[in-house]
């Protein structure tokens, strides 16, 4: 995955710095907080203290979730199983209710001040 951040400051011209940092997972996920989290440890990896304009989170290499290949002596530890069946039910709530039928907390506030925080 990768992270893209754009420096509130102007170089003219509408062009305005831009860092990038990346990360590879050793597992393929859709696990929504684990992807935000990564994303946060790419945001602390970023040394400018500048206000940020804009950023971005972009996954890489998907794939779809039939095609994973099962280990054959593994099991997937209990939290894990629990945490890909809650995903799915989300998924399947978004699908028949619309994306915006279950939200983490906070996802509506009117105005929100840049943060490191899950949302």
């Amino acid at each position: 995955m990768t992270l893209k951040v754009k420096i509130a400051r102007p170089l003219g011209g509408g062009r305005y710095p831009l860092l990038t940092r990346s990360y590879s997972l050793e597992k393929p996920t859709n696990d929504g907080p684990e992807i935000s989290g990564v994303a946060i440890r790419l945001l602390s990896k970023i040394r400018e203290k500048e206000k940020i304009r804009l950023a971005g989170v972009q996954v890489h290499q998907l794939e779809r979730a039939n095609d994973a290949q099962l280990g054959l002596f593994e099991s997937a530890p209990v939290d894990e199983r629990k945490r890909d069946r809650l995903n799915r039910a989300l998924d399947n709530v978004a699908k028949k209710f619309g994306e915006d039928a279950v939200t983490r907390g906070l996802a509506r506030a009117e105005k929100a001040a840049p943060t490191r925080r899950i949302k």
